[in-house]
């Protein structure tokens, strides 16, 4: 098949092109800058340029939609910090995390509404990028494709209101598929060890000057997978999956001081990591979601997607992975 995929030049899609590829699958990758062309012909894709933000490259996403077998989507927004000026005023980094999410549903919302028209009665594949994250805090439970997603999360109700989008636009003559995802690490066309900037150049993250930080005992418990076995999923969902389907991705659990910890090594902070109070948090994030956040667990399972689609996750886990980011960082 031929697929169109949308962030082609990001964390995300990148890997998912280059899991095409290895599969036997073409590749049509949509990119803004020349820069990001680049990317996607490096990952073995053929580029076309485009912006979701503009009337043309929302028609320039329509008419790849057309003329590919499927579409896969795969974009984040993000507004990442330049070294060295991370926002310091907590209200200033509030209002800079929200500007991002705005801007994220903006597109999200826009170019998914163009594809899905561009596909309608087709029966082609449209896969899905959503993320677990829209369970908030399962608590002591473990969340599947099941578990009720609750009207507020990290992301505001926007990003399940997208994901019910796409399920139900199944009956529309669309084979659409959602991934939920746990959080993604692994290797970044940017170069970024864990798929993600420096600590020190994080909004939210909480750091010193040669530390990476935790909150309290770090203990709360999320799930996570390598990038790569995320993006195999996507060409399994591809060729497998019934219309209307829901799966989630997941490989590990992990704890936020191993978070901690695999950043530390992974950006050559060698291991180094300090447990903050909630009083120390609340001077540099505020209170709020992105707090809470930190004292969530966020735990779920792919059992379905192993089942149904016989996914098999390989990849190192996170912590190993960070092992070998500094390893191979310190290689003359």
């Amino acid at each position: 098949m031929e697929l169109f995929v949308t962030g082609a030049a990001g964390f995300l899609g990148n890997a998912i092109v280059r899991s095409l590829r290895s599969h036997g699958h073409e590749a049509v990758g949509l990119g803004i800058t020349d820069q990001d062309l680049r990317k996607v012909e490096r990952a073995g894709g053929r580029p076309v340029q485009g912006d979701l933000r503009t009337k043309e490259g929302l028609e320039t996403a329509a008419r790849g939609a057309r003329e590919a077998d499927g579409v896969i989507h795969a974009i984040k927004i993000s507004h990442r910090a330049a070294p060295g000026v991370v926002e310091t005023d907590v209200a200033k980094r509030q209002v800079l995390n929200l500007k991002a999410l705005e801007d994220w549903e903006s597109v999200d919302r826009n170019s998914v509404s163009a594809m899905l028209d561009a596909l309608a009665g087709s029966g082609k594949p449209f896969v899905y990028s959503s993320s677990c994250a829209i369970f908030g805090n399962t608590g002591t439970a473990v969340f599947n494709e099941d578990s009720q997603v609750p009207a507020e999360s990290v992301y505001g109700t926007w990003r399940a209101k997208h994901d019910r989008m796409l399920r139900e636009a199944s009956s529309r003559g669309i084979r659409t598929v959602v991934l939920r995802s746990a959080m993604i690490y692994g290797p970044h066309p940017d170069g970024m060890p864990l798929g993600r900037p420096d600590p020190a150049n994080m909004h939210q993250q909480l750091m010193d000057k040669d530390a990476v930080g935790y909150l309290g005992k770090g203990d709360e418990i999320s799930t996570c997978v390598h990038v790569d076995d995320y993006a195999d999923l996507f060409v399994l969902a591809l060729e497998k999956a019934q219309p209307g389907s829901v799966f989630i991705a997941g490989s590990e659990d992990y704890s936020r001081k191993t978070l901690a910890l695999a950043l530390s090594h992974a950006y050559g902070y060698r291991g180094k990591t300090r447990s903050w109070t909630l009083e120390e948090a609340h001077a540099v994030l505020g209170k709020g979601k992105i707090l809470d956040f930190l004292f969530e667990n966020h735990r779920t399972t792919s059992d379905k997607a192993k089942r149904v689609l016989g996914w098999e996750p390989t990849r190192p886990s996170l912590l190993e992975f960070a092992l070998q980011e500094a390893k191979r960082a310190t290689r003359p």
